[in-house]
């Protein structure tokens, strides 16, 4: 089975450098239009990388750790005929143990969905549905996990850059509230030489401060704490008018704590519901 490796707009070694997406699924057609949709928003950062050969996919992902170089993520289909999905995340979780695992599950609106049991007992960390119907959800999603995946990683990938002056209280607030949330950035004074060159290369103009530029090169000028919730991938609204439970708080209890009252309350209630009811809390505004 031919590997599809589609990061060629860089230089060999700058391509090497960094970090993986990858991605497995016998279904060759579903490879294709996920690692499409990723190399077209996360390309210029990571490298994408998918199968549909379980035996090459380990090999590749054994051929990366030789070479010491990262994986991200690990985006396997549950339902695999060579081997069950849970199990290829286990042994390539055994190469790369920094990776976080997504099982992509077909849309389930049980209690029962593999994806309840799989999060539950630690197999993977989240899920994807297919098919994904609005790419923006994905980019969302994937987002997200990158995020998390940041956060563990010791020599850091930023998903945002920060340019401002120091002695001004919106950047001092900027850098303060990405802090809290454990959004990994790093930032520049206006007076550096990056931080010139950058807003330069941008066009933008050095007295509208701060600015935050994400990692696929989405900017924003002076944002508001609604803007960078919305970059970040999260909501300042909410879609649920009533709920029977409510849980504060995200992670393996909350989400297991969320199956459970689902299971209670409702025997038809979707995982993505279950899911949607436990994201992390937001700063309110």
């Amino acid at each position: 089975m031919t590997l599809l490796d589609t990061t060629t707009r860089t230089p060999e070694r700058q391509r090497l450098s960094q970090p993986v997406l990858f991605l497995i699924d016998d279904d060759a057609g579903v490879v294709h239009a996920l690692r499409d949709d990723l190399n077209r928003r996360f390309g210029e950062d990571f490298r994408v990388i998918g199968d549909s050969s379980v035996a090459a996919g380990l090999a590749t992902l054994r051929e990366l750790a030789n070479k010491h170089e990262p994986v991200a993520l690990l985006i396997v289909d549950h339902n695999m005929s060579e081997m069950p999905g849970v199990n290829f995340l286990a042994r390539a979780h055994e190469t790369h143990p920094l990776a976080k695992r997504v099982l992509l599950v077909e849309r389930d609106y049980s209690v029962r969905s593999p994806v309840v049991q799989a999060m539950t007992l630690g197999q993977a960390d989240y899920h994807l549905t297919k098919p994904w119907m609005l790419e923006q959800d994905l980019y969302r999603e994937i987002s997200e996990f990158l995020a998390e995946w940041a956060k563990d990683q010791k020599a850091g990938f930023d998903l945002f850059h920060v340019i401002g002056r120091l002695q001004d209280r919106s950047t001092h607030e900027l850098r303060e509230m990405l802090t809290r949330i454990n959004v990994p950035f790093n930032f520049q004074t206006v007076a550096s030489e990056q931080g010139r060159h950058v807003l330069e290369n941008k066009g933008l103009d050095p007295s509208r401060l701060p600015v935050m530029i994400r990692h696929d090169g989405y900017t924003m000028v002076e944002p508001t704490a609604a803007q960078i919730i919305e970059a970040i991938g999260g909501s300042i609204h909410s879609d649920v008018d009533e709920c029977d439970v409510v849980i504060i708080g995200a992670g393996p209890a909350g989400l297991t704590a969320a199956v459970y009252a689902a299971s209670v309350l409702e025997e038809t209630v979707s995982v993505g519901q279950a899911r949607r009811r436990t994201r992390r809390s937001r700063p309110a505004r």
